[in-house]
């Protein structure tokens, strides 16, 4: 789980306590119930751009900007209307929560962080309360980490499977561009003769202890790792044959 995966799950959270409190407040006076008309066109932009957000996580950020736009004059005609103020702020923070749900579901889904967090920019404008614009700027910051950690990665669509047989196999290769802070580590997946890398395959970020690894993201292929296979059995054959012919 990556750090906007957290704060994504947080803003969620907020979101279901703030319905129920709207919900509460409407019951408990019989006479504010007729602000659940107004309400209503907020409600259904809110709930509707989640559904949409989940159900297509890779197209969330159009959500975002569909809710961006439509929100504003949804929120002058209930200021226009003279429903108090609890409300209006209420309101307001539901819709700078779903839009943050919207641009921390596309940044997951696909892994644009600066987009992300341009979108996470936007749902701020519309905050109010305290309690929202704190669960904003977490979510800014996490996607700003994710951006730091795992920048010029993609996601992983298919675990590599290590396994080497007689020094035969596929096994992830060398250590470079190690970050202190995730203690992790790039590594060249390969297919290995006698443990000697003879083909590159991916390029991984690594995460690894004595017992198990964990797979950050892909990388691209260094042209590094292209040459090293051909230098190293180039290396080998030369110095057999020098080994050869010297004797």
């Amino acid at each position: 789980m990556t750090p906007l995966d957290s704060a994504k799950d947080a803003s969620a959270d907020v979101l279901l306590d703030q319905e129920a409190l709207i919900g509460r407040m409407l019951a408990a006076d019989p006479e504010r119930q007729k602000y659940t008309g107004l309400l209503a066109p907020i409600m259904i932009l809110c709930q509707k751009a989640r559904a949409d957000a989940e159900a297509d996580r890779k197209s969330a950020d159009r959500v975002a900007l569909r809710a961006i736009a439509d929100a504003p004059a949804l929120i002058r005609t209930l200021s226009a209307s003279g429903i108090p103020a609890i409300y209006l702020s209420q309101c307001s923070d539901r819709i700078a929560l779903t839009i943050a749900q919207c641009a921390a579901a596309y940044a997951l889904a696909t892994w644009e962080w600066k987009s992300g967090i341009t979108l996470l920019g936007e749902a701020m404008r519309f905050a109010d309360g305290g309690e929202a614009k704190e669960i904003i700027e977490r979510e800014i910051a996490a996607a700003k980490k994710n951006k730091t950690q795992l920048d010029g990665l993609t996601p992983i669509r298919e675990l590599p499977s290590p396994s080497t047989t007689d020094g035969i196999g596929l096994r992830l290769c060398g250590a470079s561009g190690r970050d202190p802070e995730t203690k992790s580590y790039l590594a060249t997946y390969c297919f290995v003769l006698f443990l000697i890398p003879v083909v590159p395959i991916r390029r991984y970020r690594v995460i690894r202890n004595e017992y198990q690894y964990a797979l950050l993201g892909r990388a691209p292929l260094r042209i590094f790792d292209m040459l090293l296979p051909p230098i190293i059995w180039g290396s080998i054959v030369a110095g057999i044959h020098w080994l050869l012919y010297a004797s």
